[in-house]
């Protein structure tokens, strides 16, 4: 029989649970403060496709004027993904006529980079993030004139390439993302662990989402389950501490099943989300789990010659 953890938040963990997160879901209090902040917005992740396959790429609209949910233009990029002030100064009159740029967040507000390209022609904006922090919501771009968009690195770096190879369309869409989970990652370096020993265990959801309570069972090969026992709203992440227990073992640890339901706040939900190919917890990292005894258990008798 699988055995189950609650996690009780703000409490010192118990010794016989399966789990602690004494450094995990009472971070993620305040890591949800600031994820809500940065990371979501009153509309939600949204979909637009790019030419020539209709890859989807999730955005977040600005606070200004919302983006459409029809109509395909060609894009334009304004800069590289080594630029650091993308479109900060003012563009080439009519460069961008007709088109939807391609901006690298830095260096100066989000409206001077709109109002820029708006400028010099652009009927719409993409501006892809700077660091590894996934989406976010533009400020004060409540003045805007032109629909602006908010993307990932990783996604600005995608249509920056097919830009360097030619021509790329947008479309808009009226596709809203459902919350999925992008990987199952760990700061715990690879090793052989034991008894007691605390693991890192992190889900990376595409967006940010909402957990009820109670509501999310995570199954690890070790029999342990990970499970909140308070909610949790609009974090893009959840970061957990696995304390291995009795009996507990494994040559690779990862995650066997996920069961439950995540929800954006666009109200769209997931049931049983699963883990893409390549992105498990055993897939990038090697982390054993094995029995460890008190050496003085397996000590042999001592035969002396003494009589």
């Amino acid at each position: 029989m699988k055995k189950e953890s609650r996690v009780m938040l703000l409490q010192k963990p118990c010794v016989k649970s399966n789990i602690s997160f004494q450094k995990s879901w009472s971070f993620v209090l305040s890591f949800i403060l600031m994820s809500f902040l940065t990371t979501t917005g009153a509309w939600g992740a949204q979909v637009f496709t790019i030419s020539p396959d209709a890859t989807h790429i999730s955005y977040i609209p600005g606070q200004g004027l919302g983006p459409p949910t029809t109509g395909q233009y060609t894009m334009k990029r304004t800069g590289t993904t080594l630029t650091t002030n993308d479109a900060c100064s003012a563009l080439t009159a009519g460069s961008l006529t007709g088109k939807v740029a391609l901006i690298r967040r830095g260096s100066c507000m989000f409206i001077d980079k709109i109002n820029n390209a708006a400028a010099a022609g652009a009927v719409g904006v993409v501006i892809y993030n700077n660091i590894d922090s996934g989406l976010m919501v533009m400020g004060s771009t409540d003045t805007a004139t032109i629909p602006a968009v908010f993307i990932t690195k990783a996604d600005g770096a995608i249509i920056d390439t097919r830009l360097q190879g030619g021509s790329v369309n947008m479309t808009w869409t009226n596709l809203v993302t459902s919350p999925v989970i992008s990987s199952v990652t760990s700061t715990t370096a690879n090793g052989t662990y034991g008894l007691g020993s605390a693991i890192n265990v992190t889900l990376n959801f595409n967006e940010p989402v909402t957990i009820a309570t109670d509501a999310l069972s995570v199954v690890l090969n070790t029999g342990a389950i990970l499970k909140p026992s308070a909610p949790l709203n609009a974090t893009a992440l959840v970061t957990t501490i696995y304390t291995v227990q009795a009996n507990e073992r494994t040559t690779d640890l990862t995650v066997t099943s996920i069961t439950g339901t995540i929800t954006n706040i666009e109200a769209v939900s997931t049931v049983n989300p699963t883990i893409p190919a390549g992105k498990n917890l055993g897939d990038t990292k090697n982390i054993v789990i094995i029995q460890k005894f008190p050496w003085p258990m397996f000590l042999p008798a001592i035969i002396t010659g003494v009589q």
